[in-house]
């Protein structure tokens, strides 16, 4: 038995006088492993869990910005037709001026001014 202790090759091959410290080696070496799958168990669902939070983020900003852009889209629209409001009375006011002046203008040409 202290042969088989000695040289773990020996213990492997006599499965029925395995020695004592032997076995725990196994157990523990098992134990190992399993420990190690529940820990690659554990990192793929946290692998998951994070991709699946990733695109749910990803859809939300992308949301929040489609409306933003569909807000500013709006307020350019508006300030942009309320521009050409101010621009169309103001045109319509020099366009007035002009022709008032430009009467002016003729008369006092007409009057020999």
């Amino acid at each position: 038995m202290d042969a088989a202790v000695r040289e773990p090759d020996n213990a492997l091959l006599v499965l029925g006088k395995v020695a004592p410290h032997v076995a725990v080696l196994f157990y523990g070496e098992n134990m190992v492993m399993s420990g190690l799958v529940d820990c690659f168990k554990e990192l793929e669902e946290g692998h998951h869990v994070l991709a699946v939070h990733k695109e749910e983020a990803a859809w939300r900003i992308e949301e929040e910005y489609r409306e933003q852009l569909a807000g500013l889209t709006r307020k350019t629209e508006s300030k942009e037709q309320k521009m050409t409001e101010q621009w169309t009375a103001k045109h319509l006011r020099l366009t007035k001026f002009l022709e008032q002046v430009g009467c002016r203008s003729r008369r006092a040409e007409q009057n020999g001014g």
